[in-house]
């Protein structure tokens, strides 16, 4: 959730935050990509490294569905380029990736032209025991608007995940922190995440999972699936914090 979530916003004259909670990451798959994957490198031998380019010129759809906001008659054409390197080898995984889209139909001089981000990976492995850290810097160009002005919104994340697998059973803890968006103060939030997760096949897994975040008093960080509830609008309030339980089945194909 605060890997994938940014926290950007509006201040007042009065110095009223109104956050606004947007994605990272695409909720769905990017449309006309174009992308190459690498062959499997051996650098070692016992290490493999793969690296990975994609671009596309409107990842979001057709221009004529993405109209500027700003000026009706006006649009500017966005752009997505994404690299992502990894590695394996001796006990260690690493991954390195970088994103820098441009928004479609949204003209420079308005409000989240673009979104630069990068993020950094390493974990380490032995006798069943794995522990790991995550770094993610994520800059919204113009992703700030105070009184008008607008300015970058930066933000920075990391996340501590450990697990330890036995026979068909595995545990897994995760600890994330995100510090505030610049110039937006109480906008950071803390969560923490644990897994019980037993191999019913090769293929097929049953788990419980508990998670929990608490937010600063201006973030806006929502669980899961928050707004979709069948009983109304489940989207928790600015400054709330939440709790959720889980039991999740996966079949891998």
């Amino acid at each position: 959730s605060l890997l994938s979530g940014y926290q950007t916003g509006t201040v007042s004259a009065a110095g009223v935050l109104t956050p606004t909670d947007r994605n990272i990451l695409g909720n769905t798959r990017a449309t006309n990509l174009v992308r190459y994957d690498s062959p499997l490198f051996k650098p070692g031998d016992q290490s493999l490294l793969q690296i990975t380019l994609a671009w596309s010129k409107n990842p979001a759809g057709a221009q004529n569905n993405w109209v500027s906001n700003a000026n009706g008659s006006t649009y500017e054409g966005g752009e997505t380029v994404y690299g992502k390197a990894l590695f394996n080898g001796y006990g260690f995984s690493a991954s390195a990736s970088y994103l820098d889209q441009k928004f479609q139909g949204v003209l420079a001089s308005a409000a989240n032209t673009e979104l630069k981000a990068y993020r950094l990976g390493l974990s380490y492995k032995i006798s069943g025991f794995k522990v790991g850290v995550v770094y993610d810097n994520s800059d919204m160009v113009n992703g700030l608007s105070t009184v008008g002005v607008l300015s970058d919104a930066k933000r920075s994340t990391y996340q501590v995940p450990v697990s330890y697998s036995f026979g068909d059973h595995a545990l897994y803890a995760t600890y994330t922190k995100a510090g505030d968006t610049s110039s937006l103060t109480g906008t950071g939030a803390k969560g923490t995440n644990f897994c019980y997760d037993y191999a019913l096949t090769k293929r097929a897994f049953v788990g419980i999972i508990y998670s929990k975040l608490n937010n600063d008093v201006n973030a806006y960080y929502q669980p899961f699936l928050s707004g979709y509830s069948p009983f109304g609008a489940s989207a928790i309030a600015k400054g709330e914090s939440w709790r959720e339980i889980s039991l999740s089945f996966n079949y891998w194909f």
